[in-house]
């Protein structure tokens, strides 16, 4: 008789998706600090331990996040701290 493989794979299946959301607990978890108040040709936001993305007016920022703008490009952000 073939022993079934149905538990094995069950239990692949939840251990992937744990580590799937222990990867993205930081991102989650991550402060905001403030909002994008205007962006003038493109701006962009590097999260701590994340992807570079394009960040948009009303976008919020968050704690040690890398924020640039392209040559010649403009980007406002309203910090929560009023500072």
């Amino acid at each position: 008789m073939k022993k079934s493989t149905y538990p094995t794979r069950l239990r692949m299946a939840c251990l992937g998706l744990a580590g799937a959301l222990v990867l993205a607990a930081p991102a989650a978890m991550a402060e905001t600090v403030g909002n994008v108040s205007l962006v003038v040709v493109y701006g962009y936001e590097t999260p701590p331990a994340g992807a570079r993305e394009p960040i948009y007016v009303r976008d919020e920022v968050v704690a040690d996040a890398e924020l640039e703008t392209v040559r010649d490009g403009r980007m406002d952000v309203r910090f929560l701290d009023g500072i």
